[in-house]
């Protein structure tokens, strides 16, 4: 690792941590997406995870129900939420709940159709078409989103941070049978329905609402104004108590199962639009901030979290790298702007969490 000033090491030491985006949900959660093992085959871990699901529930006295799946999710979340409060700063709800991002967001509004199987996330099916919105679409309460992230506060004093799928990504993976190919028309209405829920959510004290938009790096179809548009409609009238931060991370628009997602490739064309949004932070891949690095100095009050701790880390992760990526960022941003974060990973996490926060514990005691 190349060497690092006193100055600098004494900053980075200061640096806050949080996780970033959906968490693998534990057993006996049936909603978990597979988990692959080293190089396995996605095909081998899909249908080794069916096998495990259909074990679980011959050997279940009594099927899923709504109450018993609600308490099982909230003493998930309980334990995840702990795990992450002894060692980061902004611990992150982890969205059990949720087995498909496109389809949990679906099953928050009417409007939208999802197949008769999956009403309930009872039971992952990696063949499910995408929610169909078949007329305008309606928040079905207001305060789902508040109650989610209550259930999360309640395990630590720490502030605890709440992470949703973004209108517009969110706009380009659903069937829309309402707008059509006009993917900026469907995005503004998934944002204006949102709108309340976010809201509710900041009123109710939630420090930090983070939306997921990989669609905001991909090459084609780039988003365009009307796009970005959406996101500010979705957090209108935010209190701006809560910090309002957007996840850009090209894998999260394609569950890994379905192949590689496309790379970030115009990082440097929407920096100057991120810094007219009205948003805190950004969450970023070291990679896609160390390849354009300039990119940073455009940036005058946003904060930036690098996820140093990927979702593949596994035994050959090199802390030196982690450093290398947080002090040459660091070099950019005025002190308190950059964050570390950890990646939650969901289906391509390759260790459990424990194991990848100790790396991020790792990364921390190198740069003291």
């Amino acid at each position: 690792m190349a060497a690092i000033s006193g100055a600098m090491v004494t900053t980075m030491s200061a640096l806050s941590t949080m996780l970033s985006g959906a968490v693998a949900a534990p057993s006996p959660l049936p909603h978990r997406p597979p988990r692959r093992d080293g190089d396995m085959p996605w095909e081998e871990a899909i249908d080794r995870h069916r096998h495990r699901l259909a074990l679980e529930r011959e050997s279940r006295l009594r099927a899923w129900t709504g109450a018993s799946l609600d308490a099982a999710l909230a003493d998930a979340t309980r334990q995840l939420v702990e795990v992450q409060a002894a060692l980061l700063d902004w611990p992150d709800e982890g969205r059990l709940g949720e087995d498909e991002a496109v389809r949990a967001l679906g099953r928050l509004f009417d409007g939208i159709e999802l197949e008769t199987g999956l009403e309930e996330p009872l039971e992952w099916v990696p063949e499910a078409a995408p929610p169909r919105l078949v007329e305008p679409p309606r928040l079905i309460d207001d305060r789902s989103l508040e109650r989610r992230w209550e259930r999360a506060q309640t395990a630590t004093s720490k502030p605890v941070k709440l992470s949703i799928l973004g209108p517009r990504s969110a706009a380009g993976l659903i069937d829309d049978a309402v707008h059509g190919v006009d993917v900026d028309a469907g995005a503004r209405a998934l944002a204006e329905a949102l709108n309340p829920g976010l809201e509710a959510l900041g009123e109710a004290g939630c420090p930090l609402i983070e939306l997921v938009e990989p669609a905001l790096l991909m090459a084609t179809p780039r988003v365009t104004a009307d796009g970005f548009e959406a996101i500010a409609r979705a957090l209108h009238k935010v209190p701006r108590a809560t910090r309002r931060w957007l996840r850009l991370v090209p894998a999260d628009a394609r569950e890994p199962w379905l192949g590689a997602a496309p790379p970030a490739l115009n990082l440097r064309s929407i920096a100057s639009v991120l810094e007219d949004l009205p948003i805190d932070g950004v969450v970023l891949e070291p990679a896609a901030v160390l390849a354009d690095i300039q990119v940073l100095e455009q940036w005058r009050r946003l904060q930036v979290a690098l996820l140093v701790v990927p979702a593949d880390a596994d035994a050959s992760f090199r802390p030196d790298d982690a450093v290398g990526a947080l002090a040459e960022a660091g070099a950019r941003l005025e002190p308190r702007r950059l964050l570390a974060a950890i990646d939650g990973g969901g289906a391509r996490a390759r260790r459990p969490l424990r194991e990848r926060l100790a790396m991020l514990e790792t990364v921390a005691a190198a740069l003291r």
